[in-house]
């Protein structure tokens, strides 16, 4: 302080002090991170607790099972279905050729 006031008695030019940037919103922003971060692997582990721990007949584990399942019965039928329309036709083209050679 005292070479300020020398400073400013002999004329010379006073640096003004420099405002030193506060770290406070840096550390909340860390904070924060943080804390998503956290919740973020909270939320995979109940995730993962549901689909593994619990009991399967009760649980999400068995739901989409039985949704694979279904969708695995489902394509069954459809290529069933295919392949007798496929039939279907195939005799419906041979009725009409032999009903044309008669």
């Amino acid at each position: 302080m005292a070479e300020v006031t020398d400073q400013a008695a002999a004329g010379e030019a006073v640096a003004e002090p420099q405002a030193v940037p506060h770290r406070a919103p840096g550390r909340l922003l860390a904070a924060f991170g943080f804390l998503f971060a956290l919740g973020a692997l909270a939320a995979v582990g109940y995730l993962y607790f549901l689909l593994v721990y619990l009991d399967p007949s009760a649980g999400l584990a068995r739901g989409l099972a039985q949704a694979a399942g279904e969708r695995a019965a489902l394509r069954d039928d459809l290529r069933q279905l295919e392949e007798r329309l496929g039939l279907s036709e195939e005799r419906l083209r041979l009725s009409e050729e032999n009903s044309g050679q008669a």
